[in-house]
């Protein structure tokens, strides 16, 4: 009975130091510094105003093979700020498009964070838009990340909100994503299209807060 043990022991180890050695890896990966953002994207109006009390209300649907599947609202509000080391963090109540609870605000770009088993990791979300297209790196755990494009969009964009000048768009190719930023806004819509699927996120209404 104690050689069975041993020998199933034995069998089992190896799994055991490589999940060790990931999560001592990863407790050992700074999670408040986003990284910098290049002197060229260290400009813009502001993509995402954050204020206590500025709220955006969004439309929130789901086609599956041209039928409808859900239809929902969804009203996200900026509720507190907290502080991760030297940084203030601004939390939200509901989900921005594209983000989760909490975003940072650096250079006009937007840091985004979550968390792997217990580690807290800061993302770099979204930069400022230029009138020529720009590419960069989006980091995210379960995908290995992917590459990002943002161009300034010459034309107004309107959504049932309104009509938005200046936006930036970002595309997300490897995952058939797309975001629009109106600065100064924010997102005011989200698209995730699939061969069989279409998740839009639109904005239909927001109110902003003078700081």
């Amino acid at each position: 009975m104690i050689r069975r043990i041993i020998k199933y022991s034995f069998r089992f180890l190896p799994t055991f130091f490589s999940l060790l050695i990931a999560v001592l890896l990863f407790n050992a990966c700074d999670d408040t510094d986003g990284g910098d953002v290049p002197d060229e994207l260290q400009k813009g109006e502001g993509l995402i105003p954050a204020v206590i009390g500025n709220r955006w209300i969004y439309s929130d649907s789901l086609w599956m093979s041209d039928s409808l599947y859900y239809a929902n609202f969804d009203t996200v509000e900026i509720i507190d700020t907290l502080m991760r080391g030297n940084q203030t963090w601004w939390q939200t109540k509901g989900m921005i498009p594209g983000l989760w609870g909490e975003l940072y605000i650096r250079n006009d770009s937007i840091y985004g964070a979550d968390y792997f088993f217990d580690t807290r990791l800061t993302h770099l979300w979204f930069i400022p838009p230029s009138e020529t297209l720009i590419s960069y790196y989006v980091d995210f755990e379960d995908t290995g990340g992917w590459i990002r494009t943002v161009v300034m969009q010459p034309e107004p964009i309107t959504v049932p909100a309104g009509t938005f000048d200046s936006c930036g768009v970002y595309t997300d190719t490897t995952v058939h994503i797309e975001h629009i930023i109106a600065p100064g806004v924010g997102i005011i819509r989200r698209s995730v299209i699939r061969s069989r699927s279409r998740w839009i996120i639109t904005l239909i209404d927001y109110e902003l807060v003078l700081d």
